[in-house]
């Protein structure tokens, strides 16, 4: 693929990474076929990063870390001098799915293009949200604001459109609890959520990061605080976000962090007002399936789970767990038709449940074990 894409002279790939020597070779390999200039921001490593760096072609730009990944990004921008700007992390991978949809996204309008974030969970799989990654690099206020989990400000105020892009998507390796633990980023950024707390206390996307930081490590005193942190987010949002992806993150985690402090009714409450804006939304109707069938509402819990397989849950924009259009909602399912004594419904629904199974879990074949010859 290397040399054939003829539009990469519009395309600069833009790289925040402190200490990354051992991850930029994958990135870097994988954007060069499509990119006409890789910046590489150095935020003070003390590994080989600069000079791996270097070595694949790119710019390298060192600036001190100021405590703020807008910063940074936007050090990266102010550097490059390509039309476009595609910003990715040293922990990701790029993937092109259609080099000729790319050419036309270059050629064509002013957009801000979400692409679709694989994001490997701890379990081997990826769940799937788009965030906003390639765009006009000179566009009035295309430039970062925020300590961490940063927005264009173009974007945010609706001065520039957004669109989904398709042709092209990435992987992300950095956010298993491995890898967070390891590299200490969970005390990173959760010092860096309060500062963003602290500067935009009406944001609710910045109450929402300070939560999803406490919960890297889930003590029951952050997992409060965490609580306390969504619920700043829901009371602050307004009729902007319906399409955010985070919109739906904000629901699952406090819901979910309720449910871990045995406040059910709470996470209920949550739930609820999450399907009313978001009813298409496997990961919502899975976790209110799970929370009534748990709290004995079997036949609405019913519902939700069949809602979970349906065509439109499929197509949502937004898989936290992608085992919620999948095996979880089948084995959920199944384990809703055996309470109600539907044996042959369940059945179906187990052996599913049992065929798409990750290595060890056997919850599907140990319930339908349960089932005996009939």
């Amino acid at each position: 693929m290397q040399g054939t894409f003829t539009k990469k002279h519009l395309l600069g790939l833009c790289v925040i990474a402190r200490d990354e020597a051992h991850n930029l070779p994958t990135l870097l390999q994988s954007a060069a076929p499509w990119v006409g200039e890789m910046v590489v921001v150095d935020t003070g490593s003390v590994d080989t990063t600069a000079a791996v760096a270097a070595m694949f072609g790119a710019r390298v730009v060192h600036q001190a870390w100021q405590q703020s990944f807008a910063v940074a990004r936007n050090a990266s921008l102010d550097a490059a001098t390509s039309p476009w700007a595609l910003v990715l992390d040293a922990d990701e991978t790029l993937v092109v799915t259609d080099a000729d949809a790319l050419a036309t996204a270059l050629e064509g309008p002013p957009h801000a293009y979400a692409l679709d974030c694989h994001d490997l969970r701890d379990d081997g799989s990826f769940s799937v949200a788009p965030l906003l990654r390639l765009f006009p690099r000179d566009a009035p206020l295309m430039r970062f604001e925020g300590a961490v989990h940063e927005q264009l400000v173009g974007v945010a105020r609706g001065n520039v459109g957004v669109a989904h892009a398709p042709f092209m998507h990435f992987l992300h390796m950095g956010h298993t609890s491995q890898v967070l633990v390891a590299r200490q980023k969970d005390e990173r950024n959760i010092a860096l959520a309060r500062t963003q707390v602290r500067h935009t206390p009406d944001d609710p996307f910045a109450w929402y990061c300070l939560g999803q930081a406490l919960l890297t490590q889930p003590t029951r005193s952050r997992q409060e605080q965490a609580i306390l942190a969504f619920g700043q987010a829901l009371g602050k949002l307004t009729g902007g976000h319906e399409g955010e992806a985070f919109v739906v993150s904000l629901f699952c985690s406090h819901a979910h962090s309720l449910v871990q402090l045995d406040r059910p009714a709470a996470a209920m409450d949550i739930l609820n007002v999450g399907v009313a804006g978001f009813p298409d939304s496997p990961d919502l109707r899975l976790a209110r399936g799970r929370l009534r069938l748990s709290m004995g509402d079997v036949a609405q819990a019913e519902e939700d789970l069949r809602a979970c397989l349906s065509k439109p849950a499929a197509a949502f924009f937004v898989r936290l767990n992608p085992a919620a259009i999948g095996h979880d909602a089948h084995l959920t399912l199944g384990l809703c038709l055996l309470q109600q004594q539907r044996w042959q419904e369940a059945e179906a629904h187990l052996q599913v449940a049992a065929a798409a199974a990750r290595p060890g879990d056997e919850r599907a074949k140990t319930l339908l074990g349960t089932l005996g010859p009939r």
